[in-house]
């Protein structure tokens, strides 16, 4: 799961105005736990990554999308 996917997802029934806060909360969330791996391996935003994209894909708000990427 990248933010492209997420993005994608988010773009077909939110407005651009309301994108900009995902956007926002996951250039935030990149910033903060850039190069951080969970111990299995796994980088750590994927987690909130998939959770978003879920959150997405029953159209939840955009503060929702948000909440998702610490």
């Amino acid at each position: 799961m990248n933010f492209s996917q997420l993005k994608e997802r988010a773009q077909q029934y939110l407005p651009r105005e309301k994108m900009a806060i995902v956007e926002d909360a996951c250039n935030f969330a990149m910033k903060a736990h850039q190069g951080q791996v969970r111990k299995s391996g796994e980088p750590y935003l994927e987690h909130p990554l998939q959770t978003a994209f879920t959150l997405a894909e029953l159209q939840l708000d955009a503060s929702s999308l948000a909440a998702a990427l610490p």
